[in-house]
Order: C-alpha cells, then structure tokens, then sequence
C-alpha cells in the first residue's frame, strides 16, 4: 500500500487514508468542474497538492526508496525528480484555476455595486 510507504500514519490511519483518499480526490476534481464554491474547492486543492509535495519531499528528506504512487507517468522513485515532475504539472494550474476564481468573484462583485 503506498499510503503505508510513507511511514507517516500509524497503521489504522493508513487503511482509512488509503479508503477515503480516492474518493476525497475524485469528489474534489467534479467538486472544482462544477464551478460551484470555486474559490473554496480550488484553495482546498492548492492545500492538497501541497500536503501531496511535502509527503513526497518528506519521504525523500527521511531517504525512503519507496515510489511515488502519484499515479501519473513512469513509476519514480521519491525525490527532486518526482517534486520538480508534479509540480511543474500541476502547481501552475491549481495556481491559475484559484486565482482565477478570486478574481472572477471580485469582477462579480465589483460589477453588482454599479
């Protein structure tokens, strides 16, 4: 279980983790598709990335040779190339999708006050 690689969670957190997690990922992508709450759905995947890249840079730190299991590209190994992999993949977008949304809020707003 690559949840349990990471040897962050004592073993009953890692099988409700490794349960919750997948749904917790698939509710949060139809959650930020559907627009609805958007700056609060993108904020929380900008926080979820974050937990996700210092998961991996703490695996790497602690020297475990243990795979990313991000479940994208080629199976890689924790380190700088797995942080710097994901995150010019997805840290740009999740950076534009939430400040996207705070912006278009403040253009709604700005525009019901005139």
């Amino acid at each position: 279980m690559t949840v349990g690689a990471y040897q962050m969670l004592p073993p009953w957190a890692v099988n409700t983790l490794a349960h919750v997690l997948p749904f917790f990922e698939l509710f949060l992508g139809l959650w930020i598709v559907s627009g609805v709450g958007l700056r609060f759905s993108s904020v929380l995947s900008v926080l979820a990335f974050c937990v996700f890249m210092g998961a991996i840079a703490w695996a790497w730190h602690k020297g475990l040779k243990i795979k990313c299991g991000c479940g994208i590209g080629p199976d890689e190994e924790v380190g700088p190339g797995a942080l710097i992999r994901d995150g010019l993949k997805f840290l740009p977008i999740a950076l534009v999708v939430t400040f996207g949304a705070f912006w278009m809020h403040r253009t709604r707003a700005a525009t019901k006050s005139t």
